[in-house]
C-alpha cells in the first residue's frame, strides 16, 4: 500500500504557499541573510530578515500570526508547526553574532525572539562597545 501512494506522489502535489512547508533546502544551519547581526547593523539586518522569512512564507511565526496550535487537538498540526518553529529559531540564531545568539536559544518560540529583553539588550550592549572601540 505504501508504495502506490508513494509511486502516485508528484511534487505538483506540494502546497509550497502552505506555511509548515520546508524546502529541502532548508537546514537549520542556514543562515537568513549573508550579514550577521552585531549590533550596529540591527536596522539593515532586521529589514533583511523579514524579507526572507516573508520570501519563505514564515514571517507569520515571527509577527504572531501563526500562532502555536494545541498540542492536544491536532498533534500533527503541532508536529508541523514545532518543526518550523525550531527551523526559524536556527536560522535567526546563526544570523547572529555568537553574543547574541545567546539570547535567541532560549527562547520558546520564533516569535518570542523580537521580543526578548535579552536579545534586545545584547543589540544595545554590543552598539555601545562597538561605538566605545571595544569591538
Amino acid at each position: 500500500m505504501a508504495e502506490s501512494v508513494k509511486s502516485s506522489f508528484k511534487i505538483s502535489d506540494v502546497d509550497l504557499t502552505y506555511p509548515y512547508y520546508i524546502h529541502l533546502s532548508d537546514q537549520p544551519g542556514y543562515s537568513l541573510v549573508p550579514i550577521k547581526l552585531n549590533g550596529t547593523n540591527y536596522q539593515s539586518w532586521s529589514k533583511s530578515v523579514m524579507h526572507a522569512l516573508v520570501d519563505k512564507k514564515k514571517i507569520g511565526f515571527i509577527d504572531g500570526t501563526i500562532e502555536e496550535p494545541s498540542q492536544d487537538a491536532n498533534s500533527t498540526e503541532f508536529e508541523l508547526w514545532n518543526k518550523c518553529n525550531s527551523m526559524i529559531i536556527s536560522w535567526l540564531t546563526h544570523s547572529v553574532e555568537g553574543d547574541i545568539a545567546e539570547g535567541i536559544i532560549h527562547a520558546k518560540t520564533a516569535h518570542q525572539v523580537l521580543k526578548l529583553d535579552d536579545f534586545v539588550t545584547d543589540c544595545v550592549r554590543c552598539a555601545f562597545r562597538y561605538c566605545l572601540g571595544l569591538e
